[in-house]
């Protein structure tokens, strides 16, 4: 769940983030991130587990459809995901993704064994080639 917050208030709520999610549930387990912004991964003592992004309209990227669950000032009324094309340029932490895939690739080259699933290994190889 992504959470839009006004840049003047993103450190406090920052600070409050778990007390907002333990009204749910006690969480058993939770870190910290930053992967699109700052987020919380958190495991509640039921066994579901919860991603919280914070963004701020400045970014929040536009990758992705939404669904909007509320939004009492329509920050979000212009909102539209952007088509990407694997023909545009890749974005950097993209770019660094596809690079760490291909290392991995060599190295697994190198540790196959009898028991490795040959055509899923194939398949996902070539997957990650055609993203370079």
């Amino acid at each position: 769940m992504y959470c839009l917050v006004n840049c003047d208030l993103m450190e406090g709520f920052l600070e409050r983030r778990i007390s907002y999610l333990e009204n749910y549930r006690k969480l058993i387990y939770w870190s910290e991130s930053d992967f699109v912004g700052p987020q919380i991964v958190g495991v509640f003592e039921d066994g579901l587990h919860f991603d919280l992004y914070t963004v701020t309209l400045e970014s929040l990227r536009h990758m992705d459809e939404i669904l909007i669950l509320h939004d009492p000032e329509g920050l979000l009324l212009e909102y539209k995901a952007e088509m990407f094309s694997m023909m545009d340029e890749l974005p950097l932490g993209v770019q660094k993704l596809v690079e760490i895939a291909a290392e991995l690739i060599e190295s697994l080259n190198e540790r196959l064994d009898e028991g490795w699933n040959q055509p899923f290994f194939d398949f996902m190889v070539q997957r990650i080639q055609a993203l370079t």
